[in-house]
């Protein structure tokens, strides 16, 4: 056991929510991802959560892969072909294939709606040298040892 001598109640309480990151491209990395089901049962969709790298946060951005609408499967698969793109793939097998490899994002902010606050949405996948940014960014060609994937 380890001695302590804290007071919670001196500690000021956290503000829950997260200010909307500016609309803009960044460099990021997909860190999780489950295929899960929709909530009508009819269809599958990809669950991803997002570094953002620069400004180590996090997003979480879901792409329809089986739908029963056409036009809904249709936007997923286009997508999930540019993800697949952007971490260098051509096939897919695996969800986990996505993961820890540079990206750019391009987010934006979906307003607020049906009772829920304005969010971040990733509108578009890129790779690093597709980004449409000011600054070159150079990713080293190895992880150094110990480093987390978002310290590339």
């Amino acid at each position: 056991m380890a001695s302590i001598n804290f007071n919670a109640n001196e500690v000021p309480e956290q503000d829950d929510k997260f200010e909307l990151i500016p609309a803009g491209d960044y460099k990021a990395i997909v860190t999780e991802s489950e295929i899960k089901t929709t909530k009508a049962g009819t269809g599958k969709y990809v669950s991803l959560k997002v570094q953002l790298v620069e400004k180590n946060r996090i997003v979480f951005a879901n792409i329809n892969h089986d739908n029963p609408n056409p036009t809904a499967k249709s936007i997923g698969q286009r997508e999930l072909a540019d993800l697949t793109k952007a971490v260098g793939l051509v096939t897919l097998t695996d969800t986990a294939q996505l993961h820890n490899k540079p990206i750019m994002v391009r987010i934006g902010i979906e307003p607020a709606k049906d009772g829920y606050e304005a969010s971040n949405r990733v509108k578009k996948w890129m790779p690093i040298s597709d980004a449409s940014t000011a600054e070159v960014i150079t990713m080293p060609t190895a992880k150094p040892t110990g480093a987390k994937p978002w310290e590339l």
